[in-house]
């Protein structure tokens, strides 16, 4: 094992993987795929994940003693996130920057994958401590900026607020929904994902701007989150593989009604450059799902808007992946500094503040109810949304670029 470091990297991934990626199997046998399929195609995804710590593992062990290991670890490490978030329609699931909340002080200027970058670093630093005097100092600085950095300071002094309810169903009754939100006193109440096809007449009060996610289209159909009171939607780009298209095109038809939505056979892709919806006049982001992890997809919507809006379901996916996606909202809330109004069918529903001293209020899972807070609207962007990754992209590929060419050089 000690000379196969990329299968001792493979393993660890697979670890990793299966004690974290459980859901995968719930996700995946919800459909009726039944168990052995459901195994099969989970295993087969595990494995394709673990590719990445054996990657970045075969090549920490290949650059060990590399002079310039300290720089070439961290942007080995982002790159294979970059990758993993892009390659095959992209699974930027559980970075190892969101993992630790302690260690958020640095999302509002670097997100999560920056994050992921220092505390590689760090522990880069830490690993050839003995070459050089200085890393444990500046390993120190990297840690104490994650510890204490910006991200844990952030409030909402001179913010307007805008009182806003998030309704969580359960059952996903719609009636229930319209009964529920027509006793509320809020500014705007917020709806899950796919409550049912846009199309059906709801007997709704005026004067509450509601936000929720719909079936939209006639023969494209697509999965959107919708503002009842303006018309204005934007259609979900980052469709879940197999359970709301087919990624393989017709290479596996045969499984298809397996894992593809019970409502359509296949869901229309939304358009990359959408306009974002409005609430009480300010232009907000709207967010549908696991769309909520993919840098671009949050970065374009987010970038001007004044607060978060985030519909899902959650409650096909086991007990284990709902508090991963929490957790993923949490770190958008402070990478962006704005607040976040989440409804899902069945948990977990929450306001949720970029302020990692504020309490979010939150429905647990099996919960049937609504939550009521101030929601405080913010318009300027931070650091990370105003730059997004490129910083460490280009920094990152170019380290490894010129690593790679001086090594053919010198041969």
């Amino acid at each position: 094992m000690k000379n196969h470091p990329f299968l001792i990297g493979f393993l660890l991934g697979v670890v990793f993987w299966s004690l974290n990626g459980s859901w995968i199997f719930s996700a995946i046998n919800f459909y009726g795929a039944g168990m052995f399929a459901s195994l099969a195609i989970s295993a087969v995804l595990i494995s394709y994940l673990s590719l990445y710590f054996g990657l970045f593992s075969a090549i920490c062990s290949y650059y060990w003693k590399h002079k310039y290991f300290v720089f070439i670890a961290p942007s080995a490490f982002f790159l294979l996130e970059f990758v993993r978030s892009y390659l095959l329609t992209g699974i930027p699931w559980l970075k190892l920057g969101m993992i630790a909340e302690e260690l958020w002080g640095m999302l509002p200027i670097v997100g999560v994958a920056g994050t992921s970058f220092l505390i590689v670093l760090g522990v880069a630093l830490i690993a050839k401590s003995k070459e050089t005097r200085l890393f444990i100092p500046l390993s120190g600085l990297i840690f104490l900026s994650l510890v204490f950095g910006p991200g844990h300071f952030q409030s909402n002094e001179n913010l307007t607020p805008l009182k806003t309810a998030v309704i969580q169903p359960v059952d996903l009754s719609l009636d229930k929904l319209i009964k529920v939100t027509n006793k509320l006193d809020a500014d705007v109440i917020v709806w899950p994902e796919a409550v049912s096809q846009l199309k059906q007449n709801l007997d709704l009060n005026s004067g509450k701007e509601i936000i929720g996610g719909f079936y939209t289209g006639d023969e494209d159909i697509y999965n959107s989150i919708v503002n009842l009171s303006t018309g204005e939607k934007i259609d979900k780009r980052n469709l879940v593989p197999f359970g709301e298209f087919q990624p393989l095109g017709g290479l596996l038809n045969s499984l298809s009604s397996f894992f593809v939505s019970p409502y359509f056979k296949s869901l229309s892709r939304g358009a990359v450059n959408q306009a974002n919806i409005s609430v009480q006049g300010q232009e907000a982001s709207g967010l549908i799902c696991w769309e909520l992890v993919f840098d671009s997809t949050f970065l374009k919507r987010t970038r001007n808007a004044s607060m978060i809006f985030h519909v899902s379901n959650d409650s096909w996916y086991g007990g284990a992946m709902p508090m991963q996606h929490y957790k993923h909202v949490k770190s958008r809330a402070v990478e962006s500094n704005k607040w976040v109004a989440r409804s899902t069918k069945d948990g977990i529903s929450s306001i949720v503040s970029p302020s990692l001293s504020y309490e979010d209020k939150k429905l647990i899972r099996g919960k049937d109810g609504y939550i009521i807070d101030d929601v405080y609207l913010n318009t300027e962007s931070t650091i990370f949304l105003l730059l997004g990754n490129w910083p460490l992209l280009i920094f990152s590929t170019l380290v490894l670029l010129l690593i790679i060419l001086r090594g053919r050089i010198k041969e």
